[in-house]
């Protein structure tokens, strides 16, 4: 059997790459001698980021790299695919010699796995997401026993009438969809798509390969910031805020979550690489002993896991440190910048720290900490037992998923 594997990685995003690892390591632990292509963005750095367990896979450049709409030789690449796809439409998909589209074709399953990629937000990225939806669905046509899924997704927002047009078509041919949260869920069924099924998101299962490892004794917040953007409805995008007022509120948050406790560190620790300066911004204008910068580019995935899994408490306006802290237990407060990230709080009874990116108040966010490093959550116990069924859920609904 052979399994394409395409989403969110190699991007420079730690959390899209703790998708790919429980994505890798729970196939393996299926199908041990299987063939398994990844599809990626950075070929390189993703055979760097996960090179303990990917040596016998496949990686190959995705499409979105391919196509890169930026550039003279993607719009050429864009317009091929095109064609191709028309070849095979109209029943010519044998004349295609194409290297790369006949590992599309030999595949027995595409799984459009993980992240939050498909959407019009990112104009340049949708008409290529698009075509490899288009693409992977007509080999079908060439292959019988090829099956094209969605494992842990979100979909959306879809702003304009002709996304959504062409989002219904592709929903109406794919052999299973299950989404990661409860809006995307709603959006595909509003979009006619029939069997669609709420489950995790794949990073949760991390816990099961990255057993908690003590790093330091040191006790500490973990703190992930992106820069300033406006919130993401399920079918909108507002900005109440700015990026000054929003910075200026991190730079209060971090200093007075200091005072709160002597003993405490804070830890920037980025999970992206084009977050990066913007953390390093607010780690310098901190200038304290004890708030402490992850540098990611020298950070293999496994540390940047094990600090996230080890903290006293998160805070992030990212999903996936959220979604790994949380699934070790860890106390969470999320600032939101999207759907995806209400929905995940809300899967484990935690929308009561959760606040909106354009809306949140630095008084908001130290009174929620102290709150929780003086008691913890009110309901501490029924948030572990909600946790480890989700944990349990995502990973049975993946096995069912990888079968069916």
């Amino acid at each position: 059997m052979t399994i394409l594997i395409t989403g969110g990685w190699g991007y420079g995003n730690l959390g899209d790459e703790a998708i790919l690892k429980s994505t890798l390591m729970t196939i393996k632990s299926i199908y041990s001698n299987e063939n398994i292509i990844i599809s990626t963005y950075d070929p390189d750095n993703t055979k760097k980021i996960h090179k303990d367990y990917i040596d016998e896979c496949e990686v190959i450049e995705s499409l979105h790299k391919k196509c890169y709409l930026k550039s003279f030789n993607g719009i050429l690449n864009f317009i091929k695919y095109l064609f191709f796809l028309f070849l095979i439409k109209i029943g010519f998909g044998k004349l295609i010699r194409d290297e790369y589209l006949l590992k599309y074709i030999k595949a027995d399953q595409i799984i459009f796995a993980g992240g939050g990629y498909y959407n019009d937000l990112w104009k340049g990225a949708f008409p290529i997401r698009t075509l490899e939806f288009f693409i992977a669905i007509a080999c079908k046509k060439m292959n019988s026993n090829l099956k094209v899924k969605i494992i842990g997704q979100t979909i959306g927002p879809f702003r304009y009438s002709i996304s959504r047009v062409f989002v219904k078509r592709i929903l109406k041919h794919l052999d299973l969809i299950m989404l990661r949260d409860e809006t995307s869920v709603n959006i595909a069924k509003s979009l006619g798509a029939k069997d669609v099924r709420l489950s995790g998101d794949t990073a949760l299962l991390v816990g099961k390969y990255n057993k908690h490892k003590l790093l330091s004794e040191q006790k500490y917040i973990a703190i992930t910031l992106q820069n300033f953007r406006g919130y993401a409805s399920e079918s909108n995008y507002e900005e109440k805020s700015s990026r000054d007022m929003y910075e200026e509120k991190i730079k209060n948050i971090v200093k007075e979550l200091l005072l709160l406790d002597k003993s405490l560190e804070i830890k920037i620790v980025p999970s992206t690489s084009f977050d990066y300066e913007f953390n390093y911004h607010i780690f310098k204008e901190i200038n304290d002993d004890r708030c402490k910068f992850l540098d990611i580019y020298n950070t293999e995935l496994d540390e940047f896991i094990y600090i996230l899994q080890n903290s006293l408490l998160c805070i992030s306006t990212n999903m996936h440190p959220l979604i790994i802290s949380s699934q070790a237990f860890v106390p969470v407060i999320g600032i939101s910048y999207w759907y995806k990230m209400d929905d995940f709080m809300k899967s484990i009874n935690n929308l009561n720290f959760t606040y909106r990116i354009d809306e949140f108040t630095d008084y908001d966010i130290i009174r929620a900490a102290e709150q929780i490093l003086k008691y913890g959550y009110s309901n501490q116990s029924t948030n572990i037992e909600i946790i480890k069924k989700l944990v349990d859920k995502t990973y049975h609904d993946f096995i069912y998923a990888i079968k069916s």
